[in-house]
């Protein structure tokens, strides 16, 4: 696998960067940090706040045990690892990293598709969230155990953090903005924002990664633009500097290494990686009920996966190819 850094990306985070979001009406306002964090996200929605501190400092000495895992990955929905990490998640598993997955949602809200008696794919009209959560909970299961990689969700089905897309205002427009995903989230889940927030944090130190690799939060003009994945990535860049905090009530704090994001289509990227493209039909093959001929057309011959390294803790030494991330991946 051929790697490229292009260059670390040093631009500061910046509510404008997701075209000026309007502020948020929250449902839930406790009184704490969390709550703190969760206010300033409805301030600036797809901005991560500094209410959640600085970049890190790493500790100046690690034990052995500091990192349970190498990368953790953080996905608002099942199948988004088919989307946009599979060759990438291929190549750690096979270089023996320790890998897991983190899945906000069970995609409940989304559309199923389904082949009819003559063969053809046909959307499924209708169908309960219940149902629907069913079947991508089977596929995630059929799609991890095709990569190797263990994985958990932090919400159950009932709680609808995937929901539907009601809304949409024209072909060009992202299935809802990071205002109204964080609007609906503060309304539907337990605690609300906070509360994802205090989960995220929690599985942050409980998880102990070196490498975190989510959603990037700007906008994107390809599949990343969808309000679920510009929030939930804000809002895990918010937990994991906050997870380092050791004001942070929890666990005991933890500093992960490097803080990665999917590289938008119109943003440089920092880490091109030369997967190939066999992991990501698989993981499509296992995401049967989501993927119309046209869309696998597509999105299954892309064998180039782009990244963008928004930090790295304070104090480290460079790493070896630029990046932790590259030089992970280049590790194999």
């Amino acid at each position: 696998m051929r790697v490229f850094i292009v260059g670390m990306l040093v631009a500061a985070l910046a509510a404008g960067a997701c075209g000026g979001q309007q502020k948020v009406r929250l449902t839930h306002r406790p009184n704490d940090i969390f709550g703190r964090m969760a206010a300033a996200a409805a301030e600036a929605p797809c901005a991560p706040s500094p209410v959640a501190g600085p970049v890190p400092t790493a500790p100046g000495k690690r034990p052995d045990n500091a990192f349970g895992y190498d990368v953790v990955f953080y996905f608002a929905h099942p199948e988004d690892e088919t989307l946009f990490t599979p060759g990438t998640m291929d190549e750690f598993v096979a270089a023996k990293g320790r890998i897991f997955e983190v899945v906000l949602s069970h995609g409940e809200g989304g559309r199923l598709l389904e082949r009819d008696a003559t063969g053809n794919l046909r959307e499924v009209i209708g169908a309960p969230p219940a149902k629907v959560a069913e079947v991508r909970d089977r596929e995630l299961a059929q799609a991890m155990k095709a990569l190797g990689i263990e994985y958990e969700h932090l919400y159950p089905a009932t709680a609808h953090a995937d929901f539907a897309a009601g809304d949409v205002k024209g072909p060009d427009r992202a299935v809802h903005s990071c205002g109204e995903t964080l609007e609906r989230w503060d309304a539907l889940l337990p605690d609300g924002i906070a509360g994802l927030l205090k989960k995220l944090v929690a599985s942050i130190r409980t998880r102990r990664p070196r490498l975190i690799v989510t959603h990037d939060h700007r906008d994107d003009d390809d599949w990343l633009d969808h309000g679920h994945h510009k929030a939930f990535g804000a809002l895990v860049e918010m937990a994991a500097r906050a997870a380092a905090d050791p004001r942070v009530p929890g666990d005991p704090p933890h500093v992960i290494d490097e803080f990665v994001t999917i590289a938008p289509k119109q943003v440089p990227a920092d880490v091109t990686l030369q997967t190939g493209a066999e992991m990501r039909k698989k993981l499509m093959a296992a995401n049967a009920s989501q993927f119309e001929a046209q869309k696998y057309a597509e999105i299954s011959e892309r064998a180039v996966e782009r990244y963008v390294v928004r930090w790295r803790a304070v104090g480290l030494p460079p790493p070896r190819a630029g990046s932790l991330m590259a030089s992970f991946a280049n590790s194999r």
